[in-house]
């Protein structure tokens, strides 16, 4: 998950720290002096400053991000310009996130993994899909007391699984995708308290993306004391991502679109997601791994169908102890 918005005053999507990372544009004058190195010539009127909404997810996840912003804007620099990149740091609540995304004065982008556009073109904005975090932003590590670690090593079926209650912060889409696959889900206010909450046993599990969960333990050390990360048992839902674009702005749609394609043309996005996260598939011990899969009830059936046996042939080709808490995963297994 990423590490909660609620962290910073707002209602976090799916991902700790800021469950949607909202990257933010506004178009100015400036330099960018990477930019600028190769366009020395360029007027300074004819460039654009772009300033992205820096606020949630763990410090690591917003440097990478960054790093692919950076990219999508390099690949169309020949075509659309030089370009000033900065960051919005002020946390704003999610609503008016929105707002202002779809005014394009403040925000023009967000890079987010719910979708703000309803998943098409709009008069305010378009959303564009792409595979920011490679599958992994939605495989969970659980966060376990080390008096249970034996408890859910043990757990073989869905009914003994959906007897232990994950702790949540209030507002995260997770929770729907937790309690419709019948799991019980204590929600908190307080996020940064889950894990002394957890160790005073007001519920069993946190389930933190594997993507973060190490940063997030070394941040709350002391509240980690008495706890574990459990290794070789995973959850697995998918966590679609967008890049949401104003549409106020149409010269920075265009920009973005042509530059998410040259990403994609040469397969950059893998190339960057890996180089900054291969300690985290290093650390992936899926060949005696049990994993337990939910489906998301947030995206279409097919959506889930598509990406679920996708993700396991990916990561999990050789586990063979795999738990459906999902009807509709179970009946195309």
């Amino acid at each position: 998950m990423c590490i909660t918005k609620s962290l910073i005053g707002g209602n976090a999507p799916l991902c700790l720290w800021g469950r949607c990372l909202f990257i933010v544009v506004s178009i100015g004058a400036g330099l960018c002096a990477h930019a600028a190195k190769a366009n020395s010539g360029a007027k300074e009127e004819n460039l654009q400053t772009i300033t992205v909404y820096n606020v949630g997810w763990t410090p690591e996840l917003r440097r990478y991000h960054l790093k692919v912003l950076r990219a999508i804007l390099d690949y169309s620099t020949e075509q659309y310009g030089p370009y000033t990149l900065k960051t919005y740091d002020k946390g704003l609540p999610v609503k008016r996130e929105l707002r202002e995304l779809e005014r394009g004065e403040l925000f023009q982008a967000d890079f987010t993994s719910s979708i703000q556009f309803h998943g098409k073109l709009t008069d305010k904005g378009v959303d564009f899909p792409l595979a920011l975090h490679q599958n992994l932003l939605g495989l969970r590590k659980l966060v376990v007391r080390r008096s249970q670690r034996a408890l859910f090593q043990d757990v073989t079926t869905a009914e003994q699984f959906t007897r232990y209650r994950a702790g949540q912060g209030f507002g995260w889409q997770d929770v729907k995708i937790y309690r419709h696959a019948g799991v019980s889900v204590f929600e908190t206010v307080k996020t940064q308290s889950l894990l002394s909450m957890l160790a005073v046993k007001r519920f069993d599990f946190l389930p933190l993306s594997v993507i973060e969960v190490d940063e997030y333990i070394a941040a709350y050390a002391k509240e980690a004391e008495d706890l574990i990360v459990l290794e070789g048992v995973y959850i697995y839902y998918p966590i679609p991502t967008y890049l949401s674009v104003s549409r106020e702005k149409p010269l920075l749609e265009e920009r973005i679109r042509f530059g998410l394609s040259q990403l994609d043309k040469y397969g950059a996005l893998a190339h960057l997601f890996y180089g900054s996260f291969q300690r985290v598939m290093d650390g992936l011990n899926t060949q005696n791994a049990k994993l337990i899969v939910l489906s998301n009830p947030l995206v279409s059936d097919d959506d889930n169908l598509d990406n679920i046996p996708t993700f396991i042939r990916q990561y999990f080709p050789d586990t063979n102890a795999v738990i459906y808490l999902t009807d509709i995963l179970e009946l195309n297994h």
